[in-house]
């Protein structure tokens, strides 16, 4: 590889979404998978840049060196987030332009959020700006289940007289659109905003399952499940519940209907919150997963409000709750 390294940077397309998440190939299971992103590319299309540079295999082609994204979300507020570059291309000012170009895209009025590594904190702190803390971090926690755990989380549940409904990739159809417009409704409620958009890209994304769960026709939670394309791992997020058992409910429906040879072969990965005992509680001691990472919130002007006491398991670890 040449001193002079030559590279531009343009928006991301669909089409870039897994060279763009090989840019962490070190690291999956710390950042959104592939399906995540192009939900989130779907919602927000003019907010992910990606460089790139000649394939050397191929002069012909590109080759996605490094990514960076800033979603603008609600309450005004922009998320960094899936930001990295291919190892081999660290610490040549790639990183540098990527994240000017998502300020640029942001502007200088707004405010800022992110999630950062325990690594990195000090950094975005002091470099960064980034010096607003909630003290409220990700939780990134990964394992592989016992043979008998989904068995043995199904007798936990107590039955109850809700309803319990799938979205599958695009049946998000007119026959749907009630149940729909109260998912919408209900991350609405979590995050003082509607993200009609984005959970419109989501319950029409194939790579995802969606249970929602409701009792007299009133929602009470609802959870997504989907694998990583490079890893095979099972991800589940977000998990937003009324109560732990809603929760609980929505894990174990999610997870029955996917084989249990398949979850033992590639395991799962779940994003809690630390601020809420539960989200940890489902993590760690019904599903007997590992912490792996840890990455605080921290915002340049403020905080925003979220209702974190019904959030088990994070929508994205890049760029919401």
């Amino acid at each position: 590889m040449g001193e002079d390294l030559q590279f531009s940077i343009r928006p991301m397309l669909s089409e870039d979404v897994e060279q763009a998440v090989d840019c962490f190939s070190d690291q999956y299971d710390v950042f959104d998978p592939p399906a995540t992103v192009r939900s989130y590319l779907s919602a927000y299309p003019d907010a992910f840049f990606i460089a790139v540079t000649a394939d050397p295999n191929d002069p012909n082609r590109e080759q996605v060196i490094g990514v960076c994204a800033s979603p603008i979300g609600p309450q005004d507020t922009a998320f960094f987030g899936l930001y990295g570059l291919r190892a081999e291309y660290r610490g040549r000012g790639v990183g540098t332009k990527l994240f000017q170009r998502c300020l640029d895209y942001i502007g200088p009025e707004r405010n800022i959020g992110l999630y950062a590594a325990q690594s990195m904190q000090q950094k975005y702190m002091e470099r960064g700006g980034f010096t607003i803390r909630e003290h409220v971090s990700s939780v990134t926690c990964a394992g592989i289940p016992r043979s008998d755990l989904i068995e043995k989380l199904q007798h936990k549940v107590k039955s109850f007289n809700g309803d319990i409904h799938f979205v599958i990739g695009n049946d998000s159809t007119e026959s749907n659109s009630s149940l729909v417009q109260m998912i919408i409704n209900f991350d609405q409620a979590i995050h003082c905003e509607s993200r009609d958009r984005l959970i419109h890209a989501v319950l029409n994304n194939s790579d995802y399952s969606t249970c929602a769960i409701v009792l007299n026709e009133q929602i009470q939670g609802y959870g997504c499940l989907r694998r990583h394309s490079r890893t095979s791992r099972f991800m589940l997020g977000p998990i937003y519940a009324n109560n732990y058992e809603i929760a609980l409910q929505i894990v174990t429906n999610l997870l029955a209907r996917q084989s249990i040879e398949q979850i033992q072969s590639n395991g799962i990965i779940i994003h809690a919150i630390d601020c809420h005992h539960d989200s940890m509680r489902l993590a760690i001691e019904e599903l007997k997963l590992e912490k792996i990472s840890k990455s605080e919130r921290l915002f340049r002007e403020r905080p925003i409000k979220i209702n974190y006491n019904l959030i088990y398991g994070l929508f994205s670890c890049d760029f919401s709750v």
